[in-house]
């Protein structure tokens, strides 16, 4: 599909805009269809089809308050939630008329994103929907709004970060449009499953999101602190839609507090903090988001310089490895299969010892998915996976819930062929060892030789250098092929060469 879809904005021309200007997104779209005369029991997404003229009405107002982006009308326009409203056999129709509804309106004076929200169910292990099956229900979805011309994709709300995965998995899998990836967080500063800030950040860039950011929940106050633990570690720009204030019961009626001059006072904030795009989420109006225009315009953008931080991360908390730290701690090689009921138990005795990667040898052929989601439950590890077979590599891959990392068996073209696309495709790092198909790497000059090429080829791929490891290999007997003074050698000398981390067993 990625090919004959290119009428799309391109990533780099969308990350060039962002280092001229502060963008503005809309508003909310639910508050303004509710004055429009939204039905009680209504799909605000059927409204695309029975009274187009309201959506398109809420998205001139916005762009007359100065959105640079609109928003469409598609937030539940899922095969599982419009079906409770009978409406499931209509997703193509629902998605590509709000984006021909937007663009009609947006013409060459904005941009038009789709909003892409949850599926309304949780997954495994949460729940009951599969992986498998959220992501085909995301795919109906983002095939739709591609199909009908949109700019970019705005996946919005997101409480689960699996759920985020399968959402950025089936756009990635469609098309390389810009996508900006929304997490929502309580006042405790985690998602509703307990990702952290960070952690999002590193799980949605590695999942090959454009802009990450935070929308709806919280306030702009609330979302300052949210923006300014996301900036400490984010390499790509950040995205915040915050409601207007902490809804409040006054009669019978909701009321969001923060007024339009409160938020282009927040504004400010919100940049200071890192954001690029600026828009509203529930309780938001048109006034508010010509305070944030007008409070935006003043400003410059923040631009993310790179930095060769490595961010370890499970699906609720993340390790970060600073410039200076030049090995990752992993614990011993684990069978999955062996440790059996064990394996948890397992995880947790080397994470006490200081281990920063859970080092499985997982075999192909076997149905693991409970057993990988029963570990991830008890320890929030991140996993470095030994499997090279494509196929189990990606069933495997599915079930890790934060960022995987996999080590190639040995540093051959042949095994590096057979991983790199599911690599990429999962956002998963990769551990090179220093043994090629005859023998592992005896001095520092035979290690260079080893990785170099492979390495090149990696990164040529487009992944990043603070997403490549290297393992100076144990020989059959499991023991290092070279001695302690040579190995240390070895390991300066990568590091010096390619600032590429090496593993260090404990």
């Amino acid at each position: 599909m990625k090919e004959g879809n290119a009428h799309y904005m391109k990533r780099e021309e969308f990350l060039r805009s962002l280092q001229r200007k502060i963008l503005v997104l809309d508003g909310a779209m639910g508050t303004m269809l509710q004055r429009a005369g939204l039905r009680a029991g209504e799909a605000p997404e059927a409204l695309n089809l029975r009274a187009p003229e309201k959506v398109r009405e809420v998205h001139e107002s916005y762009l007359k308050a100065g959105a640079d982006i609109l928003q469409t009308n598609t937030f539940g326009g899922n095969r599982l939630k419009l079906s409770a409203y009978n409406l499931a056999d209509k997703v193509t129709e629902i998605n590509a008329k709000a984006v021909g509804i937007a663009k009609s309106v947006a013409k060459s004076t904005a941009l038009v994103s789709a909003s892409i929200g949850p599926i309304g169910a949780f997954l495994e292990p949460l729940g009951t929907l599969s992986f498998d099956e959220c992501y085909e229900i995301f795919k109906e979805q983002v095939e739709a709004v591609i199909n009908a011309g949109t700019d970019l994709i705005s996946i919005e709300t997101m409480s689960d970060i699996y759920e985020m995965k399968a959402c950025l998995l089936a756009i990635r899998d469609a098309t390389d449009i810009p996508v900006l990836a929304h997490m929502t967080f309580g006042e405790n500063l985690r998602t509703l499953s307990g990702t952290d800030p960070a952690a999002a950040v590193a799980l949605l860039e590695a999942g090959g999101a454009t802009v990450v950011g935070a929308n709806c929940s919280l306030g702009p106050k609330e979302l300052i602190k949210v923006v300014e633990k996301m900036a400490k570690v984010a390499q790509i720009p950040l995205v915040v839609q915050p409601n207007a204030g902490m809804p409040q019961m006054i009669g019978e009626k909701t009321v969001y507090p923060v007024t339009p001059e409160e938020m282009g006072q927040y504004t400010i904030a919100l940049v200071n903090a890192g954001a690029n795009i600026i828009g509203g989420c529930c309780g938001t109006t048109p006034e508010h988001i010509s305070a944030i225009a007008e409070a935006a315009a003043n400003l410059r953008p923040s631009v993310k310089a790179g930095q060769n931080i490595s961010l370890l991360s499970g699906w609720r908390t993340v390790t970060v490895l600073s410039p200076s730290e030049r090995s990752v701690l992993v614990s011993e090689p684990i069978d999955i299969v062996e440790a059996g009921d064990n394996l948890s138990s397992i995880a947790l005795e080397h994470k006490d010892l200081g281990a920063q990667l859970l080092y499985l040898t997982i075999p192909s052929g076997l149905d693991l998915k409970s057993r990988l989601y029963e570990l991830q439950m008890i320890s929030d590890m991140p996993l470095l996976i030994a499997n090279d077979d494509p196929q189990g590599l990606t069933e495997i891959l599915k079930s890790v819930m934060g960022k995987a990392w996999i080590r190639l068996s040995i540093a051959s073209e042949e095994v590096l062929d057979r991983v790199l696309p599911i690599a990429k495709r999962f956002g998963a790092g990769l551990v090179i060892p220093t043994q090629d198909s005859k023998y592992p790497a005896e001095n520092l000059e035979s290690a260079l030789d080893i990785v170099r090429d492979i390495a090149d080829k990696v990164l040529n791929s487009g992944i990043q250098k603070h997403e490549i490891f290297i393992d100076v290999t144990l020989d059959s007997q499991g023991l290092y092929a070279i001695d302690d003074l040579e190995r240390l050698e070895v390991l300066k000398g990568l590091w010096e060469k390619f600032r590429f981390r090496t593993l260090e067993f404990i």
